[in-house]
């Protein structure tokens, strides 16, 4: 019932939001009771780290599943639900040009198509507000074109945020749809100019100078948190803390510790290293271990995750990284929620297909099991 009340909200809502009220059907809405079940969908096939998923052609269907938190569900159905309009009117907008759906959405970069549901739907929010002020302050501006670059993380949905935010703001409510509505002509840079007045060029230099001046109270300003932008604290043994942040354009872990009330830390891994394809699974899991001088925390490379167990030691004034071990294993696609249960020893939640067991795994002897079937 509380989904349905969700659901009631968010359509009302988006109704006026989207101006549109030319259908007949209102979309099938299927919500799973945790995330297994909704990653083993076979109407949807979701892809993996998703929380939710609309029907692009064809039927009136979305799926989510309940993490445990009723904000995060109605953020995702409000998400999806603005697909599912944006939807109709690009299928308004086909039919009237004789191209369908398809034809208008081919013309769409998935920034856009994120940007504007995550926009029209949650406003910009103080998640997507800390992420760019982080990026600002270390000098990282990614232009419209470039964004594309960055396809499937949170960096296309912070970005197709901001850049909605800023064409809504700046030339009035319903410039974003109406840039959409206009996207089967192909050139961006001629659909800008035809809606805004202005190419993508002179667009992204009035988008940073919006950010310099909404900014402008970071100036001259020097940030002791520059490593461990974010903040998001992940695990912690005795004075020793983790954090997940985001900085340079990387996701990070930071080994932290407060001497003489000074931060004091050391960055223990980041994406895009040497065999650190990403660690989008490390962000969306929160479970890493932590236990004396050692961490564990997956990885993915090549497309499948792996354990990776980073030795260290500490000096009075900071932390020195020693033995890294790295194991992955051909029957395990996805690794989540990793926990010391001695020293050497870890048990974790491992995914192959959308199916889930758990697993220990020694690392001095080289020994895996499966601990649930």
């Amino acid at each position: 019932p509380d989904f349905l009340n969700i659901n009631e909200e968010v359509f009302d809502n988006l109704r006026e939001r989207f101006n549109f009220n030319q259908f007949n059907l209102r979309p099938i809405s299927l919500v799973y009771m945790n995330g297994t079940d909704f990653m083993q969908d076979k109407l949807f096939y979701p892809d993996r780290g998703i929380a939710g998923v609309t029907k692009v052609l064809g039927k009136n269907e979305m799926a989510t599943f309940f993490s445990g938190s009723r904000q995060d569900l109605s953020h995702v159905a409000k998400h999806e639900f603005a697909h599912w309009f944006d939807m109709q009117r690009m299928k308004q907008v086909g039919d009237q040009q004789g191209i369908g759906m398809k034809g208008v959405l081919n013309g769409m970069q998935l920034w856009q198509i994120e940007g504007l549901a995550e926009y029209y739907s949650s406003g910009w929010s103080s998640t997507h507000e800390q992420i760019m002020r982080d990026l600002w302050h270390n000098g990282i501006f990614i232009p419209m074109g470039e964004v594309e670059r960055f396809s499937g993380s949170f960096l296309t949905y912070t970005f197709g945020n901001f850049y909605t935010k800023f064409l809504e703001e700046k030339f009035g409510a319903g410039t974003a749809l109406k840039i959409r509505d206009n996207s089967y002509k192909g050139d961006i840079d001629e659909i800008m100019k035809s809606v805004t007045g202005h190419g993508v060029e002179e667009l992204n230099r009035m988008a940073h100078a919006y950010l310099a001046t909404n900014f402008k109270d970071m100036e001259g300003k020097t940030d002791n948190r520059k490593e461990i932008a974010g903040g998001l604290l992940v695990g912690s043994d005795g004075d020793r803390f983790l954090t997940w942040g985001f900085g340079d354009g990387h996701i990070r872990l930071q080994l932290n510790k407060l001497n003489d009330h000074e931060l004091v830390s050391e960055r223990v891994v980041q994406d895009f290293e040497y065999g650190m394809e990403s660690l989008f699974t490390l962000y969306k899991s929160g479970g890493i271990g932590f236990r004396g001088d050692k961490i564990v925390f997956p990885a993915s490379d090549s497309g499948k995750d792996k354990l990776v167990m980073q030795v260290f030691s500490e000096e009075e004034d900071g932390f020195n990284l020693d033995k890294r071990v790295e194991k992955q294993f051909d029957s395990i696609d996805e690794i989540t929620s990793v926990q010391f249960i001695d020293n050497n020893s870890v048990v974790f939640v491992g995914s192959t297909g959308g199916y889930q067991d758990i697993y220990s795994y020694d690392f001095r002897k080289e020994s895996l099991k499966r601990l649930t079937n």
